[in-house]
């Protein structure tokens, strides 16, 4: 089975996905706030969280960002222009 990537979960998917692993809807809420409240990167991060939790988390699912393949500034008005890979 693919492990889904939370980032771009809504704060539902991610209630029924921690649910799905066994645990209780509330700790969607504490994944969804240390993703985008907090900006956390890693699972590690999050130590509000068991570490347990962290470890079931850190297999079963990916906190992934996107990858920048290429970048390009502008020398007429300095705005950069990205390109990303999904």
């Amino acid at each position: 089975m693919e492990r889904p990537n939370l980032k771009g979960m809504t704060l539902a998917q991610m209630r029924d996905f921690v649910s799905q692993l066994g645990e209780r809807p509330y700790r969607g809420a504490q994944l969804f706030s240390w993703i985008y409240a907090k900006r956390a990167s890693s699972f590690e991060e999050m130590t509000d969280i068991s570490q347990e939790f962290r470890h079931v988390l850190a297999g079963a699912a990916l906190l992934e960002n996107l990858r920048t393949v290429a970048s390009n500034t502008s020398l007429h008005d300095g705005t950069t222009k990205f390109l990303f890979a999904l």
